[in-house]
């Protein structure tokens, strides 16, 4: 076992606690990896504990993780009297909060607090006895270790050690990629991260990326034939071991020590050294240096990037990163960046710089960005064609925090956040479907989206066909025309509505379904549009006299360049339509339940056309289907269509 350098802490005891030589009820703890605390003082009588965190050795000042013991049933106040020093902790319009959990695993945030006169201040009444308080949430070096080596049992991962730290720990890496195929044609990402010790978001988004990469989705086995992924996930390990905010064990800034005459840090000389070697051997497509940025408050989760590239649109449009800055390439012996080095090499260079004290960011939220990451490299160097679809009939999610979940990449999620639990996993017998569908209920007061983004963002002809079934169309208090099952492609353009879909400008398809007074099963109901040319007054009807509580299959063929679709309805064509709005690119696919289009709907088998030739609604008599179909095929080829759009009839709101 590795010793740490020992930090010396003061405590103050009560002269209440002398006198009765009870000991202080509170004590604290920072002997595990990555702990660290400056001096502080606990007084028991109050419940009140002051202390400041510790500076390392280049002064930078944002690294608290502590456990604090005693703490059962109490409202505890902690004060961080040298805020000033911390940026963010002083910088409350940025809703910077700090975190606690019981068990390391679970971390909440601690919501009651304030900044004042260079104090910064929270409380929290705990529920058990112990509890581990950090400034943000934790990644240790023991984490990051555990990760590689179960990554390295599976088939698509190796872990080699480049060499050792200062103080004898192994600098990993982490190769994922399919072996079967010949590396000669895939494109090789190099990723670093945690020089900077305290920087845990980026581990998180790598923990993120490294177990989607080695799963058994379809994106991440395309990944693998497509790709080298060359991981350096901890490039500090003694300096995170040690709790430090930004220094290495020797006390230097690792990311300052590139330049190839500068040997103050042995970590990056190792590091380096690979780098180089690499580019030499088989060249290296892309070089990403992870961060998390900590003290500048005028900006936030953005990147460093080189002018005129165009990768950085395409990674805004996948994450958050929505910042770009093109600053710091200068290399120098006495202050040379990564960045620096990797640009004065020729290598096209980003660093991500995600800001983890914001009180948004979760742990899942930060390996989603991970995943998001991946897509957006994959869109860039196209190595692999991605389907448009993934989870089609709902068979990858578990349960209904599975469907609701945004887990990263492609996958199916509520994007609305109004009231998550209206979309629900249904695994039940509805109208012969046994198989698990998503279901949407009914609600006059709140909204809910069910969202996938494409595989591939959409510029020309596509298709995209479901199964849906309306349980009921809810009658609106105040509402004249009552409407559910909304049916949306679009795209996320609109930053001012949260979630794909969301606002009319965002969407290409706008369709539902409508009975007006509301309705149940066996009454009829139509299919309706807002069309291009349509107002608020007005939408276009599709199809007329369908029923409430029967499943139908609706097919539209987009054609993006032209700005129509074509809607199906069981295989029959009822009409050809504007596009609500003009799109270049249509990039999602949403169904809907609104407060003020209410009601309870079922979705299946979202698919491209023709990919599964019987859809997975089990259907009591399939001899019945087959006549079904071919009476629909013969009336198809008699009835004329286009007189049937042309004197659609309208319905006035």
């Amino acid at each position: 076992m590795l010793s740490r350098p020992g930090i010396y802490l003061t405590t103050l005891l009560l002269t209440c606690g002398l006198a009765t030589g009870a000991p202080a009820a509170l004590s604290i703890n920072t002997t595990f990896d990555g702990g660290s605390i400056g001096p502080y003082v606990i007084d028991d009588l109050l419940h009140e504990i002051d202390f400041t965190l510790a500076a390392d050795g280049v002064n930078y000042t944002y690294w608290g993780n502590f456990k604090v013991s005693g703490v059962s049933g109490l409202e505890v106040t902690f004060h961080i009297t040298n805020a000033d020093d911390v940026p963010f902790l002083s910088d409350v319009v940025h809703e910077s909060q700090m975190v606690y959990s019981y068990d390391g695993q679970n971390w909440f945030r601690l919501t009651n607090h304030s900044y004042a006169g260079g104090t910064y201040s929270f409380t929290e009444t705990f529920s058990q006895n112990q509890v581990q308080i950090a400034t943000f949430l934790p990644f240790s070096s023991s984490r990051m270790s555990d990760l590689v080596d179960t990554a390295d049992a599976s088939p698509w991962a190796s872990k080699s050690v480049l060499g050792q730290s200062t103080q004898g720990r192994d600098l990993d890496l982490l190769t994922i990629t399919n072996l079967a195929i010949p590396s000669a044609g895939k494109k090789l990402i190099y990723i670093v991260a945690r020089q900077h010790a305290a920087e845990t978001s980026s581990s998180h988004m790598l923990e993120g990326l490294i177990d989607f990469l080695l799963s058994d989705d379809v994106y991440a086995s395309g990944f693998r034939d497509g790709y080298i992924w060359q991981i350096v996930p901890m490039a500090n390990p003694d300096g995170v071991y040690e709790g430090n905010s930004r220094a290495n064990s020797e006390g230097n800034d690792s990311n300052r020590d590139w330049h190839s005459s500068n040997h103050d840090s042995v970590e990056i000389d190792i590091i380096r050294a690979h780098l180089d070697a690499t580019e030499l051997a088989s060249g290296i497509d892309i070089f990403i240096d992870r961060h998390s940025q900590m003290n500048d408050i005028g900006g936030y989760d953005f990147v460093y990037s080189p002018p005129g590239n165009t990768f950085f649109g395409i990674l805004s449009d996948w994450t958050v990163f929505d910042t770009e800055k093109a600053v710091g390439t200068s290399c120098s012996i006495a202050s040379c960046s990564s960045r620096g080095y990797a640009t004065s090499q020729g290598l096209l260079t980003f660093i991500i710089e995600l800001t983890p004290h914001l009180a948004s960011w979760t742990e899942i939220g930060l390996k989603a960005e991970g995943v998001n990451s991946a897509f957006a490299l994959n869109e860039y160097f196209g190595m692999f064609e991605a389907p448009l679809l993934v989870d089609s009939d709902f068979g990858a999610s578990a349960d209904d925090a599975a469907l609701r979940g945004d887990a990263g990449g492609l996958d199916w999620l509520e994007s609305r956040f109004d009231d998550p639990n209206l979309l629900s996993l249904d695994e039940t017998n509805v109208a012969g479907n046994e198989t698990a569908k998503a279901k949407l209920s009914g609600s006059t007061s709140a909204n809910a989206y069910l969202t996938q983004r494409f595989g591939w963002p959409q510029s020309d002809s596509f298709s995209v066909q479901w199964d849906i079934r309306v349980d009921e169309i809810l009658d609106v208090p105040g509402v004249n025309t009552d409407r559910t099952g909304w049916m949306l492609l679009g795209d996320d353009t609109d930053p001012t509505h949260p979630g794909p879909n969301s606002d009319d400008s965002e969407r290409f398809v706008y369709m539902a379904f409508f009975r007006d007074g509301g309705g149940s099963p066996g009454d009829t109901m139509d299919l309706v549009a807002r069309d291009g040319d349509d107002g608020w007054s007005s939408f276009t009807t599709v199809a007329s006299g369908l029923t409430i509580g029967q499943w139908y299959t609706i097919r539209v063929d987009c054609d993006v360049g032209a700005d129509t679709y074509r809607v199906y309805v069981d295989g029959l064509l009822e009409g050809t339509l504007n596009s609500r709005q003009t799109k270049s690119l249509v990039s999602h696919i949403s169904f809907a339940q609104w407060a003020g289009g209410a009601g309870t709907f079922h979705v299946d088998n979202v698919m491209e056309p023709g990919l599964d030739p019987i859809p997975a609604i089990q259907r009591e008599n399939l001899s019945a289907l087959v006549f079904t179909l071919l009476i629909a095929l013969i009336a198809g080829i008699w009835k004329t269509r286009s007189a049937s759009m042309s004197s659609s009839r309208r319905i006035f709101l």
